[in-house]
Order: C-alpha cells, then structure tokens, then sequence
C-alpha cells in the first residue's frame, strides 16, 4: 500500500493518479521517524579510517609498515587540504541529515559527498597530482612507481577526476538531498566513469606484472581496495535498474 515516491523518493515529481490511502500515510510518517542507524555513515568510517592509517604509519618500498612519526602525522593531519575534506564532510553530512532521506539514499548521498570532498579530491588530485599533503603524497609514491617513471598515465587519471568526477560527485549528492528527479540518470552515468576510470587505472599496471607496486601482501592490500570504487557502482547501477531508472524509466514506458 505504499505509494510510487515511498518506494523511489525520485519519483516524487511525478504526477501519479491515484490518491494516497488511509494505510499509506502513517506508513509514510513511520518511514520518516524510523531510525537510520550508523549505516548511512559507513563512507564517512571508510575515510576515517584510510586517513588514520595513513598518519599512523609508513609503506616501505620493500611492502613493509614503519611507524610514522607523531611530527608526521600532525603535519598531515593539520594540512590546509585534509582540513578542508573534514569541513566539507561534516557540512554535508549535516545538510543530508537535514533533509531526512531513506537509509539507502542517505548512504548513497554520502558515498557521492566523501568521494567528492576526500577521496577524490584530498587524495588523488591534492596528494597524487599536486603532492601537496604531507605524508599523504609521499605513500602516493611508494605505492606506485609509475609517479617516477610514467607519471602521465597516472596524471591523466588524476585530472580526469578533477574534471569529471568531482563536480558530477558533487551534483549527485546535491541531487539526493533535494530529491530531484535526474538523479538516478546521473548517477548512473557517473557510476559508468567511475568505473572504467578504476580499471583505466589499475590494469595497464596489471597486465605488465605489478612491477610498480609494492611486494607482499600490502601491495595485495593498497591495490585491493581501488575494487571499491568498482563494486560500489555496480551496486549503485543494480539499484537503479531495480527502481525502474527513475524519471528515465517513466519517460521510456510513456513512450
């Protein structure tokens, strides 16, 4: 008995002909008062916790871990860029609080917020292209020596996330908290980028050995992890497919 827009917020500007029924009001206001749990904030635990470990210790070049020291870690820590991300962050944590999104949509809002603010901007453009945060930049070398020696196919990657991924991250997110309707379609598209800009990335390197990486299991580990950014937007894109595709969908079956 829920009504079209419960079931996809997005579709919540759609004309839909039927009036809502006595059950699916206080089914909404429910939905409204339910508790989103700590879920919704999983991408911000996921960026804590890269950025703590990061000033907690050292990569080698031979894939072993060293202490960083606490003069280190402070200098990163407190370094204009990685102040900013937080700003950023905890702005648009705040503002996706406000506007009472679903669980889901909540999660996938600041999935698009953190990757705009910290992982792609604090990390890849101010610490892989610029080097501009401290102990940040120099773990960007260690676990990649393509920086050395073929640094224009990282550059490329780099200023693709500048252009694109960036401002389209941040239009997804602006498009969660105001629930507008072209929000799967952009969505979809930049899941599409992220994904081939993820292997753009990695598998030149893999298919000429990983002879840039680090040995060991923590060179296995650092590569490991850019296979986030690949099942996070097959993830994304199941869903949307699943809701129908949003206003897109509708717009296809009027046809």
């Amino acid at each position: 008995a829920e009504s079209l827009a419960e079931i996809n917020p997005f579709r919540a500007r759609i004309p839909v002909n039927r009036k809502p029924t006595r059950l699916s009001q206080p089914m909404a206001l429910r939905t409204a008062r339910a508790p989103v749990g700590w879920l919704p904030y999983s991408p911000v635990a996921f960026a804590t916790a890269v950025v703590l470990i990061n000033a907690a210790v050292r990569l080698t070049e031979s894939g072993g871990l060293e202490l960083r020291p606490l003069s280190g870690a402070a200098a990163m820590l407190s370094s204009p860029p990685m102040l900013c991300c937080a700003a950023a962050v905890a702005a648009g944590c705040s503002w996706a609080c406000r506007a009472q999104l679903p669980r889901v949509d909540r999660l996938a809002a600041i999935w698009h917020l953190v990757n705009a603010t910290f992982f792609f901007f604090g990390c890849d453009v101010m610490s892989g292209l610029f080097g501009v945060v401290p102990a940040m930049s120099e773990q960007y070398l260690t676990m990649d020596r393509r920086h050395e020696r073929r640094r224009h196919e990282l550059d490329a990657m780099y200023w693709a996330e500048l252009a694109v991924h960036i401002p389209f991250s941040a239009a997804v997110f602006y498009g969660y908290v105001s629930r507008s309707a072209w929000t799967p379609l952009l969505e979809s598209f930049l899941g599409g980028v992220t994904l081939l800009g993820t292997l753009a990335y990695y598998v030149p390197e893999l298919l000429t050995g990983g002879h840039n990486w680090l040995p060991g299991a923590v060179g296995v580990a650092t590569t490991a992890l850019g296979g986030v950014w690949i099942a996070v937007p097959l993830c994304l894109l199941a869903r949307s497919v699943r809701q129908g595709g949003g206003s897109a969908g509708e717009s296809w079956r009027a046809r």
